[in-house]
């Protein structure tokens, strides 16, 4: 099955602006698709969004974004080792 990632909007007092979540999902999924599930995508980034609560919320997106991305490269890089060298 093939999904088609279109990020989402929010409305605000200025209009509409994307939502940097679904952005950020959008992304993700892009570049590891094949070597990643897209739920199992927004699972970290919902993991990474929880550890990081003490951020500010202007940082949030990219914050959230490249420790996502590093957590999804640590695991597909173990797992290409058989999970020899995963901690």
């Amino acid at each position: 099955m093939t999904t088609t990632h279109t990020p989402s909007y929010r409305a605000n007092a200025h209009g509409m602006r994307p939502d940097p979540y679904a952005e950020t999902l959008a992304r993700l999924t892009a570049e590891f698709t094949g070597r990643f599930s897209e739920r199992g995508i927004e699972i970290v980034l919902d993991g990474c969004i929880a550890d990081l609560s003490g951020v500010p919320f202007a940082s949030m997106p990219e914050m959230s974004e490249r420790l996502a991305l590093e957590r999804i490269t640590r695991y597909c890089r173990s797992r290409d080792r058989d999970f020899t060298d995963l901690w």
